[in-house]
């Protein structure tokens, strides 16, 4: 299987939702309301925060396919029900628990209009379904990736995106922009896509006609999936938490101040989390020598492809917030939005040695890093938030996704990709600081954004694969067929 074709076919997956939101987003503001918007991105926060109870079985079932490779269609087919049993009964009971945590947190919010809030409560009862259905989904997700299925996965993955950004927009216009009609159509998509999900994966694993699950294979895949779970606990914490402050904080009209950025930003992790969904099962029991090669091959694409594209993002961050939601966003969000492209910057670097650990099944490590996360958190988050606003959401969020790093203590790359990841780092902290400080609308920002653009694009040039980027130099001397046979 190749590498770069496998992680095509997941990028392409990752940008379908971000390209239909730039569609889509200035709609819904228009349609359905600003206030009505933000809360709509808070219920898909809690159901974040509710994600833990999946009990990792997506990558758990994932690992344990891809070391069956060569098992009998029995063996994986119970492999795939045991994580089906788990996945369902966990998802029912924590739709119940997102409908009475969620009923309580938006008493917290700030809400201008008292029919909104009668709506937010009407809509409790669809988010905890919604959740229901697309928690059980990540079993079927899950193995697709392990067993390699990348087209087929993405495909159904992109029509998922475009119909959750269109179908309850539809409906907003010919039923009403109500909650309650925007959740039950993003239902209805989930269900469609789960059912999709199942009938591939009947070819794909394959499914014995007769569901088996065995106790046996509960207890590995809960013994993966539970530290899995710890992550999946903490992450949403660490990672979404900001916009749950915000909402309680500052009211719910402050959010999407904040989210539309982070929306647009959080596209950056595209490519990262393609090459490691495509990486996962290529690790699983790979040897030393193997794995050395994936990390390094890994690493020094993402240096030499996404460090230009960051150091855009933040040269056009304001002109592009500007004439795609307004003034009214664009003023507070440009800041925002450039702070948040360093913190994607080392989030995303930080998916490579977080996969490689996943491959050794050491999700034990991830689990432990973040329980450090969930300590530090909140203590910045509400500091950081007071002293600076917004910014300082961003700021806190930035510090947090920065000590991804530190799992190159455990998955250890060579001196030159560290000395490598380094310089690129610098060059897009610098970026940071020139949007984040200087007017776009005068000449100084364009000269120096223009400056780091030229030394982003040299400097990839020296870490770039050759055949990768036909104009970059073969500085480390990797071939292409190199690229597609790992």
């Amino acid at each position: 299987m190749s590498l770069a074709r496998d992680t095509a076919y997941n990028l392409a997956g990752a940008l379908a939702p971000g390209l239909v939101s730039i569609v889509t987003a200035p709609l819904y503001l228009h349609i359905i309301g600003i206030e009505r918007y933000g809360i709509l991105t808070i219920c898909w926060t809690l159901v974040g925060f509710m994600g833990f109870l999946s009990l990792g079985m997506g990558p758990a079932v994932a690992q344990r396919l891809a070391i069956e490779r060569d098992s009998s269609d029995e063996a994986r087919s119970a492999t795939f029900w045991s994580a089906i049993l788990l996945s369902v009964g966990m998802a029912l009971a924590g739709g119940i628990l997102l409908w009475l945590f969620g009923g309580l947190y938006f008493r917290t919010v700030s809400i201008s209009e008292a029919s909104l809030r009668f709506e937010v409560s009407r809509s409790l009862p669809w988010l905890a379904i919604a959740f229901f259905v697309s928690l059980s989904s990540g079993v079927p997700n899950g193995a697709l990736q392990g067993r390699q299925w990348f087209a087929a996965m993405n495909v159904i993955g992109i029509a998922t995106a475009i119909a959750i950004a269109v179908v309850p927009l539809a409906a907003a216009v010919l039923v009403g922009p109500q909650l309650q009609v925007l959740l039950i159509a993003i239902l209805s998509v989930y269900f469609g896509s789960f059912v999709i999900q199942l009938t591939v994966c009947a070819r794909a694993v394959p499914l014995a006609r007769r569901p088996a699950a065995s106790i046996g294979i509960m207890r590995k895949l809960f013994t993966y999936g539970g530290w899995m779970t710890l992550v999946s606990l903490l992450a949403p914490l660490t990672m979404l938490s900001d916009r749950l402050v915000i909402g309680s904080r500052l009211g719910s009209a402050a959010v999407p101040v904040y989210v539309i950025p982070y929306n647009l930003v959080s596209r950056i992790i595209a490519l990262p989390s393609s090459l490691s969904s495509a990486s996962l099962p290529k690790l699983a029991g790979a040897g030393a020598e193997r794995e050395q090669a994936l990390l390094t091959l890994g690493l020094r694409m993402l240096l030499a492809v996404l460090m230009p594209l960051c150091v855009a993002g933040n040269l056009i961050m304001g002109p592009f917030l500007h004439f795609w939601v307004g003034d009214v966003i664009a003023t507070r969000g440009t800041t925002v939005g450039c702070i948040l492209v360093f913190g994607f910057w080392m989030h995303a670097i930080g998916h490579i040695p977080s996969t490689v650990l996943l491959g050794r099944g050491r999700p034990d490590i991830l689990a432990k890093l973040y329980i450090v996360y969930a300590i530090l958190t909140l203590p910045v988050l509400f500091l950081f938030l007071h002293l600076f606003g917004l910014a300082g959401a961003a700021i806190a969020w930035t510090l947090r996704a920065s000590m991804d790093l530190s799992l190159f203590r455990w998955a250890k790359p060579a001196r030159r990709d560290s000395l490598g990841t380094t310089y690129c780092s610098a060059v897009v902290l610098a970026s940071t600081v020139a949007a984040a400080v200087l007017n776009w609308r005068f000449p100084l920002f364009w000269i120096v954004s223009s400056c780091l653009v030229l030394a982003s694009v040299l400097i990839a040039r020296k870490i770039g694969p050759q055949e990768l980027f036909p104009l970059f130099g073969d500085k480390f001397g990797w071939r292409w067929s190199q690229l597609k046979d790992v």
